[in-house]
């Protein structure tokens, strides 16, 4: 009976890894992401009398594959993104002259040439001329520190928290949270997390620190147009920044403002409903978001401390932000 146990459990081992992605997705894959990157201070806008600048500005950004090239006879692939973005003014009212919030596109550039070698699990970005660690499969461990790579280059240390399997379409990929380890005791326990056949939740290229006055996160990811991550129901929109922008004053009600307990969140016109909303404080760092399927939700805001916030509707086609003062 012993023998028969073991022999299931390695034979289902075996086939759950044996369906599972490869370590990075390939060209060959069709990937598609979609990150979302947001940094206080990050962008300026030409106002009435001058350079209106201190926005909060997040761009969400689709990234994919679009050419190879050769650098010393050795292929590499080329990832491109490009950016939908929305502004706001985080604390009080701007500048006279200066608008509240703006949205502005970012055209499509070059984010990244890398270069895979399967026989290390290692993959490599090119940097100033240079071939540096993106990731590194075979050195992520539990317990032990991260290895230090392109996207890991603080004075943190950063530390493998846990190892997971989690499904991503029809089979199981392995996930690695991290943490940061201050004076030998570790913090912030899973903040970001590398997932095999996809990269990090904080998107490919992204710096793995705890944020502060950024944030990155990666919102969706899809393989030959079927969404596999955050789950299947995900629309990974390959037409984002061809879409018109949400007309902040005309499509998204928020009452009462001033409040002291609830919000209520109203989304007019013909916006699809599904969607995600977001609250940030004045330091541009996310403080509530969650999951909608109406027209209109109420959101208990009692646990916010007084002051001034801004409230954020997204999906795959529209943005719209507002702000608000918590009494």
């Amino acid at each position: 009976m012993k023998k028969f146990i073991l022999l299931f459990f390695v034979s289902t081992f075996l086939f759950f890894f044996g369906q599972a992605q490869n370590n990075f997705p390939l060209p060959s894959d069709n990937p598609f992401w979609t990150e979302s990157h947001g940094m206080l201070w990050s962008c300026s806008y030409q106002g009435t009398y001058g350079i209106c600048n201190g926005y909060y500005c997040e761009c969400v950004m689709p990234t994919y594959y679009k050419s190879d090239t050769l650098i010393n006879g050795v292929t590499y692939n080329r990832l491109y993104t490009r950016g939908v973005c929305n502004a706001i003014y985080p604390a009080g009212s701007p500048p006279s002259g200066c608008p509240s919030s703006f949205n502005y596109h970012e055209p499509e550039r070059l984010l990244a040439t890398i270069r895979q070698d399967t026989a290390t699990n290692i993959v490599y970005v090119r940097d100033m001329g240079t071939d540096k660690i993106l990731y590194d499969f075979n050195n992520i461990h539990v317990g032990q520190d991260y290895p230090k790579t392109y996207n890991n280059n603080s004075s943190d240390t950063l530390v493998v928290v846990s190892m997971d399997t989690i499904p991503i379409g029809n089979s199981y990929s392995r996930k690695w949270d991290l943490g940061i380890k201050v004076n030998g005791v570790i913090s912030d326990s899973g903040f970001v997390s590398i997932i095999e056949g996809i990269g990090s939740t904080f998107g490919i290229t992204a710096e793995l620190t705890m944020p502060f006055e950024n944030k990155d996160l990666l919102l969706c990811y899809s393989k030959d147009d079927v969404a596999l991550y955050p789950d299947s129901t995900y629309n990974c929109d390959k037409t984002i920044d061809i879409v018109e922008f949400v007309k902040e004053d005309q499509e998204l009600i928020i009452y009462p403002n001033p409040t002291t307990k609830n919000l209520t969140i109203k989304i007019n016109g013909e916006i699809p409903v599904k969607g995600f909303v977001r609250i940030f404080n004045a330091n541009g760092m996310e403080v509530y978001r969650s999951a909608i399927n109406e027209k209109e939700v109420l959101i208990d805001v009692s646990f916010l401390n007084k002051g001034v916030y801004f409230v954020q509707y997204f999906n795959e086609f529209k943005w719209a932000s507002k702000l608000f003062v918590k009494e």
